[in-house]
């Protein structure tokens, strides 16, 4: 009886200290999603691909020096019962805080738990881009594929769109195309790089416990001889 409360109290200490780290990593998760950050992409999700992050960034770039507008990406594994507007504004309101009348940010979030996103423009693009065009542009552009759990193609295709609305009629003048980067054949030959090294990994990990096994055989035919030899 003694032995099964120890273990009881074991348990409850196990399960308290688990739920104190979910709550802390919870805090410290909520304040680190609305800290400026050096990078165009924030991916707390790990949702992008080294490659589809270096392509984006380069048509972030592309964006910045032909309209002047700064295109920043936020992505978050989920909103933590918080609307995607709400979160949106509070990380806005985070990174700018000193915004004015020329102010042209413009802040993409994506929550990919809840598969939701939001479009935040600057004041000094709100003529470029007003409400109904970043409602268009996130139910036409970017929601469409978020929805699919595509998160670089929705977030290449939001950016083509308002970079359209801002450069007005000079997209096919400045713009490469940026849905080249997301095509089947490179993304095919990603899986079969992947899948090779998950291959390669197994089949070094069936080898050491194979190893493993066949030297605790002869280790116990050992010690079963010293002790009763033929």
């Amino acid at each position: 009886m003694k032995m099964r409360w120890g273990m009881g109290f074991k348990l409850g200490i196990a399960a308290l200290v688990l739920l104190a780290f979910f709550a802390l990593n919870d805090f410290f998760y909520r304040e680190l999603t609305v800290t400026p950050t050096e990078s165009r992409i924030a991916d707390y999700a790990g949702a992008l691909s080294v490659r589809e992050t270096a392509t984006l960034i380069d048509a972030l770039d592309a964006v910045e020096r032909a309209t002047g507008a700064q295109i920043d990406i936020l992505i978050v594994p989920s909103l933590h019962g918080e609307s995607v507007r709400k979160y949106g504004e509070r990380v806005a309101a985070a990174w700018w805080p000193d915004q004015n009348e020329v102010d042209k940010h413009v802040l993409m979030v994506v929550a990919t738990n809840e598969r939701r996103s939001y479009l935040r423009v600057g004041s000094g693009l709100e003529e470029a881009l007003p409400a109904s065009s970043v409602a268009r542009i996130l139910d036409d552009n970017i929601q469409p594929d978020i929805r699919k759990a595509r998160i670089a193609e929705g977030l290449s295709s939001g950016i083509e769109a308002v970079f359209s609305e801002v450069a007005k009629g000079r997209v096919e003048e400045i713009w490469p195309s940026m849905h080249r980067a997301f095509e089947k054949p490179d993304s095919l030959m990603e899986f079969l790089v992947y899948s090779s090294l998950i291959a390669a990994l197994a089949m070094v990990l069936g080898k050491s416990l194979a190893w493993a096994k066949r030297k605790d055989r002869v280790e116990m035919t050992r010690h079963r001889h010293r002790i009763d030899p033929a």
